[in-house]
């Protein structure tokens, strides 16, 4: 036990000193043997070490906490380095046993709380995404200024393995659709891939596309457009979502390819791209959403002039806002398709990929219409599976499948 507290107090109680020699930095080289933190111990599991120390830079988000799951399982110890209320944090220690995750605050402009943070780990994921600018950071400042700055103390520090994580749609000129905030998001991704492969030509980057899952912002838009309605309502998408192609990829199944690209060292270098596998409409997709919470949809519509004036000059983030989930910097994100380049996917990693039409029905069960009827009683059909784009393109010019109120096909 007295060799677990020394650990623990070489881990994160020492003070850290620069290693500065006339402005030039050197690279730290790691000897796992000399460091009693190091040592791996016990029989594996939450409960013991594996020798690994994780540093998780955005855990408080979706990803996140399901990255923080899997290395306490594996018996990581992880470092959360954050810059909110510790409180939206806290639970995260449940993911691994009693001093096995350790909480730092930080802040993206301070290097030395940065450095602090990954100094003594291995491995780092950064996570930190944002879609809109805010008071104290631009999209610049967080996807290429912050990625730049990790980066470059993870080389400088001897981090062995440093998970980037960017956007499927990433690109230097992103298709505009409505107006450029939604594309300044896109590029700042592209750009910050630039900077940490600049910075960390090892780095090993993830390009997912749309995600869903527990406290996803894709699922929980459309339980939130139609919460409380129970006479037919109009849910409005670009085009009525009839041009646009979306492949929704599972959030375990991201951390799946994250823990197998950590194993492989080949991985090193390489960005692959993650996505579902299937591709929808995403009229398709919002008609099936609605069938799984029992809720009457008069249909898909384009968007008014009077929407995307309400989106310019209401305050999107207000928490009372109807349009929290939707705003001029997400309008663009949501509108593209999303279409693979041909670089490496999750299945070249050996990830068995889950298909959103077995996973939405349960993710949507909280929240359906008339929840407390018993399903076994065949009060409600089952709702059909939303066609793929496969299968809608080889159905044209046939008469489409005819479905009732709740989605069951006629």
């Amino acid at each position: 036990m007295a060799a677990v507290t020394v650990g623990q107090v070489a881990l994160l109680g020492r003070l850290h000193v620069p290693r500065a020699v006339t402005g030039v930095h050197t690279v730290k080289k790691r000897q796992s043997s000399t460091n009693l933190a190091n040592v791996p111990r016990g029989r594996g599991g939450r409960s013991s070490f594996s020798g690994h120390v994780v540093t998780v830079f955005g855990a408080s988000g979706f990803i996140g906490p399901k990255l923080v799951n899997r290395f306490g399982k594996n018996g990581s110890k992880i470092i959360i380095p954050y810059r909110n209320d510790p409180y939206r944090v806290q639970h995260l220690k449940l993911a691994s046993d009693l001093g096995q995750i350790q909480f730092l605050p930080f802040h993206l402009q301070e290097e030395d709380t940065i450095r602090k943070a990954l100094q003594y780990s291995d491995t780092v994921i950064n996570v930190i995404n944002k879609d809109h600018p805010t008071k104290c950071f631009t999209l610049e400042d967080v996807h290429v200024t912050g990625a730049r700055t990790i980066a470059r103390l993870c080389r400088e520090e001897g981090v062995t393995n440093l998970v980037h994580f960017s956007h499927l749609l990433a690109s230097p000129e992103p298709k505009q659709l409505f107006s450029s905030e939604g594309t300044e998001y896109l590029r700042a991704k592209y750009e910050g891939e630039l900077a940490v492969r600049e910075e960390f030509p090892d780095a090993i980057v993830f390009r997912p596309s749309v995600m869903y899952g527990s406290s996803d912002r894709f699922l929980r838009r459309y339980i939130f457009l139609g919460q409380g309605k129970r006479s037919e309502y109009k849910v409005r998408f670009w085009k009525g979502g009839k041009e646009t192609i979306k492949m929704p990829l599972f959030g375990s199944d991201v951390v799946d390819g994250v823990m197998a690209a950590l194993e492989r060292p080949e991985s090193r270098g390489q960005t692959y791209e993650a996505y579902g596998p299937d591709s929808f409409y995403m009229v398709d997709l919002i008609k099936f959403f609605n069938f799984c919470l029992r809720r009457n949809l008069d249909g898909v519509e384009d968007y008014r002039q009077i929407d995307l004036l309400k989106m310019k000059h209401v305050d999107p983030y207000n928490p009372f806002s109807s349009y929290k989930f939707q705003n001029l910097y997400t309008l663009e994100q949501e509108s593209l398709s999303e279409k693979p380049t041909g670089l490496p996917s999750l299945e070249d990693l050996g990830v068995k990929l889950t298909k959103i039409q077995d996973r939405a029905r349960y993710e949507l069960k909280p929240a359906r219409v008339d929840n407390y009827y018993d399903e076994q009683l065949g009060q409600f059909a089952d709702c059909a599976d939303p066609p793929t784009v496969a299968e809608v393109e080889s159905s044209k010019g046939k008469p489409p499948p005819d479905f009732n109120v709740f989605g069951a096909r006629m």
